[in-house]
């Protein structure tokens, strides 16, 4: 069963169905998927998602490139069947048996407030490693165990921490630190790699920003001028505290200058969108 779905149809296999009908539907662990928003009544960098979206599945030992029309035909049907212009959509494939199947639907989706973005939103540590970290899969029991340390902290989101100390990503995003004009973030093996953590990546360089993949020991906490994580809902988010404790300032200059480089990259982007 689906939780958190919203609207009233959703599509499976190329075919519409009413809403009511997704209670029937199982989930399955180790699905690929993917989190696109719906921004305008435009599929954000939807080409991107699909390209991560294959390679999610070679990395789960699948090829999925024979569906990608009929995902693609099935995104339009999903948009058309709902009154959505501004909400995040999954699509969600499963491997059983050398049997693919696929299902599109519309899940509550939660973005920023103006504050949030103006001040950060805490953090918390979390002491665990994600196997097979460059793949977008469903797995439950993680989702049950970030979501019960999230309930407990109070906190935005939950940062990675593995058995050496070293900060990965957050359950739900990507983490970048920044130190005297530097972006640091995790070496690209260790984490899922990100569509806004791509886009981030490149705004660095055509910013002239100077960006250093490497281990992040938890102690780069305490040096950091900035900290922010980085995803499909919270595009470029300060965090200001983790564990309770402040971490840099959401007003560092060079995290000021990405976000609004970014936003005008989205504005590009849908401005350019042709059906």
């Amino acid at each position: 069963m689906y939780k958190d779905t919203l609207g009233t149809a959703y599509v499976k296999n190329g075919e519409v169905f009413d809403m009511s009908h997704i209670e029937e539907e199982s989930v399955k662990d180790f699905s690929i998927y993917e989190v696109i928003r719906l921004m305008n009544g435009i599929p954000l960098f939807m080409e991107d998602h699909i390209i991560r979206l294959v390679n999610s599945a070679q990395l789960m030992g699948f090829d999925i490139k024979e569906m990608l029309p009929a995902i693609f035909e099935g995104v339009g049907k999903l948009i058309l069947g709902n009154n959505f212009s501004d909400q995040n959509f999954k699509i969600l494939i499963s491997n059983e048996n050398e049997n693919l199947e696929y299902i599109l639907f519309f899940i509550e989706s939660h973005y920023p407030t103006e504050e949030q973005y103006a001040e950060g939103v805490s953090a918390v540590l979390f002491f665990t490693e994600r196997e097979n970290p460059n793949a977008k899969s469903l797995n439950l029991e993680y989702k049950s165990r970030v979501h019960a340390v999230l309930e407990e902290s109070g906190a935005y989101e939950a940062l990675l921490v593995n058995q050496k100390d070293y900060l990965t990503e957050g359950s739900r995003s990507n983490l970048f630190a920044i130190i005297e004009g530097c972006v640091y973030t995790a070496p690209s093996k260790d984490v899922l790699l990100g569509i806004t953590r791509q886009k981030i990546l490149k705004l660095c360089r055509k910013l002239m920003i100077p960006v250093i993949e490497t281990d992040l020991h938890v102690d780069i906490l305490s040096e950091a001028d900035g900290l922010f994580m980085t995803g499909t809902s919270p595009k470029i988010l300060p965090i200001s505290a983790v564990n309770g404790d402040p971490v840099g300032s959401p007003n560092c200059g060079t995290m000021r200058r990405l976000m609004a480089a970014y936003d005008q990259e989205i504005l590009e982007y849908l401005e350019s969108y042709t059906i």
